[in-house]
């Protein structure tokens, strides 16, 4: 889940979690139905949550500490409404002071959570314990996956189901003969997960004009593994506009080979 705050005026503000009390109306701890993480007199311009898989909510947000640029902090929401002791007022996921954009947060391993975000086209992943810590093994501002293929083209993110990360994008590529379809499975440790024999799988469409491989989507399979889809694009003799297309797709299996 990702909710966008674009208010230029610096003032106090509210990370705040909603639930439907209609259908837990006793719930202590949630009688107004939203209740204040986190207060600040900075601005911040990206805000994120997701399942701790226990009932409560892990909340990451872009604080700034100068004009466009700051930190990124999380703080740990239990059951019960209150904010997790181990956690303070939140915890620094990554302190070095600069532009991020598309934070974003994904169910993690044991109570914790993957987050990652962009910095320009570049990807960043981590993982933090539900203890409030990043996990070892990850470097302290978050790991560097790779280009997009441009600053709008967003990754997608999603569960594995078992305390993995699919985490998949169109990447930027040094020839134009190829357009690049990336797609990373990882666990908590930033390692390969399953039976993967690395945590990358990329293919590489050709790109054979007036055709032109365009766009990718991933979504997760019944049986563990990735759906992924792109649309292939006709252009015309001038090749400056797109006449006609059609769409691709196929199954990455949970072992990373394509189903048959």
């Amino acid at each position: 889940m990702q909710l966008r705050h674009d208010d230029h005026i610096k003032r106090l503000w509210r990370v705040a979690i909603a639930v439907a009390l209609s259908v837990s109306p006793a719930r202590a701890g949630w009688e107004q139905g939203i209740v204040q993480v986190h207060a600040t007199n900075a601005r911040v311009p990206q805000v994120a949550a997701c399942s701790d898989g226990a009932g409560g909510a892990i909340v990451v947000w872009q604080e700034e500490t100068a004009e466009g640029v700051g930190v990124l902090l999380a703080s740990h929401l239990l059951l019960d409404a209150s904010l997790d002791p181990q956690w303070g007022d939140g915890i620094v996921v990554a302190a070095a002071e600069t532009s991020r954009d598309h934070v974003s947060a994904v169910v993690g391993a044991h109570g914790g959570a993957y987050l990652w975000w962009l910095e320009g086209s570049s990807i960043f992943l981590t993982h933090i314990e539900a203890s409030g810590v990043v996990t070892a093994g990850w470097p302290a501002n978050g790991r560097r996956l790779g280009i997009l293929v441009a600053a709008t083209a967003t990754p997608q993110a999603f569960s594995d189901g078992d305390g993995g990360l699919y985490l998949g994008w169109q990447g930027n590529t040094t020839s134009l003969s190829s357009m690049q379809k990336t797609l990373m499975h990882v666990g908590p440790d930033g390692l390969r997960t399953g039976s993967w024999h690395g945590t990358t799988l990329t293919l590489s469409e050709p790109v054979l004009r007036p055709n032109l491989p365009y766009g990718v989507a991933f979504a997760p399979a019944a049986d563990g593994g990735v759906w992924m889809a792109w649309a292939r694009l006709l252009l015309d003799e001038s090749e400056t506009t797109f006449v006609s297309g059609e769409y691709r797709a196929t199954h990455i299996l949970a072992n990373g080979t394509a189903a048959r």
